[in-house]
């Protein structure tokens, strides 16, 4: 899959003699950690995850992948483990408590010129990442543009039409995109002709009348998206206030056809009654579209994409690492749940999402008996096998 930034990164490649201090890039990103209760620590630990998924990202696209692969241990003990040291700034833009991660998205700005300078001292080949010459045989990634409306109880914000809002400022709007690009699909601005999105129930468009903006956009995918953002409220019996919203994805080819659907309803829990409204939409509509997205990308041919393998996370002292390839969101979720709810495990936590897949740390098994749990679980119909210690999970 080709890295969001390219643009930027070629600029950062031709800028190659220009002073350090200019050569730094912004990614959007996000992490998680396990809830704990103390905000301020999981808060400490999410930002981390974050930070290593911005160093992940320039890494991408500072040195090719088999010059990564080469030096893996290296980079993941040098490089991505002190993911703080190429940080040049940071913002969060969204922030809080989500199906028992803390979960922070945020805007962080990855000083590349001085993770170059450490890949060169560790003889990490640099150059022929993401920002290298394209592969003449590939076929580049199909243009997409995403319709969302998001109800709430002030009225719609929507990426298209008259009263067209920045994605920025549309809960999980962001969010969404970049799923759309993991899925190794080009997104698109929808454009702001048209009627204002009025507020409502299920998706905000019919096929014809996306298919419309589509054509507008140039674009050869449409995602139809639609979220209801129910009123936060009280909790009997517990501090805090907790949401709702129910998301609807439809996905279509400027022909018409159907390539997905799928819907969700999820909530959130926290202190404040924004965050957990966006919270809860976050969830919701990310969990629709993984749904609503086939295992492979669509658009390029009957073969679709298989990404290569990403060099596998270090893994804490008592911990499994569970990589899942080839999966939706809610198949991925379903393997998740099975596992932190099977007997003998003490816990799993979520340790990176990039490149096609899902690596989870699964703490109190060993690696056979956490793969003969996915296999023995009809529900999950995944494949599931022990190398290198780690267990890679597949599904058809």
């Amino acid at each position: 899959m080709k890295a969001p930034f390219l643009i930027v990164a070629a600029l950062v490649a031709a800028l190659a003699g220009t002073a350090a201090a200019e050569e730094v890039v912004g990614y959007k990103v996000d992490g998680a950690a396990p809830d704990s209760g103390d905000v301020k620590a999981d808060r400490t630990r999410a930002l981390d995850e974050a930070f290593k998924a911005a160093t992940r990202r320039a890494l991408e696209e500072l040195a090719s992948a088999d010059a990564r692969r080469a030096q893996a241990d290296a980079i993941e003990r040098e490089v991505v483990k002190r993911a703080r040291l190429w940080v040049a700034s940071f913002k969060v833009t969204r922030e809080g408590a989500v199906g028992g991660s803390f979960v922070v998205d945020a805007d962080v700005k990855i000083d590349v010129a001085k993770l170059r300078d450490r890949l060169v001292e560790l003889g990490v080949t640099v150059g022929g990442g993401g920002a290298g010459e394209p592969d003449p045989d590939q076929a580049p990634p199909p243009a997409t543009t995403l319709l969302l409306r998001v109800s709430t109880i002030e009225g719609a914000l929507a990426t298209y039409g008259a009263g067209q809002v920045a994605s920025d400022r549309i809960p999980a709007a962001d969010a969404a995109e970049a799923a759309l690009r993991r899925h190794g699909l080009d997104v698109v601005p929808a454009p702001a002709s048209g009627p204002a999105a009025k507020a409502g129930e299920g998706l905000p468009l019919s096929d014809d009348a996306a298919r419309g903006y589509a054509g507008d956009a140039g674009a050869a995918i449409v995602v139809v998206a639609g979220v209801d953002q129910g009123a936060p409220g009280p909790v009997r019996g517990a501090r805090g206030v907790a949401g709702l919203a129910r998301a609807h994805v439809r996905i279509l080819d400027a022909s018409g056809r159907l390539l997905g659907e799928g819907r969700s309803a999820r909530g959130a829990t926290g202190t404040g009654a924004a965050q957990v409204a966006a919270a809860a939409t976050r969830v919701a509509l990310l969990e629709a579209l993984g749904v609503a997205l086939p295992a492979r990308a669509v658009g390029r041919g009957d073969a679709g994409i298989d990404h290569p393998a990403l060099p596998l996370p270090a893994a804490a002292e008592g911990a499994v690492l569970v990589r899942i390839r080839g999966a939706t969101g809610v198949q991925a979720a379903a393997v998740e749940t099975y596992l932190a709810s099977a007997q003998g495990v003490k816990g799993v936590t979520l340790r990176r999402i990039a490149g096609g897949e899902i690596v989870l740390a699964v703490r109190g098994q060993r690696a056979e008996r956490i793969g003969a749990l996915i296999r023995g679980a009809a529900d999950l119909a995944a494949r599931a096998k022990v190398e290198a210690g780690a267990v890679e999970v597949s599904f058809e």
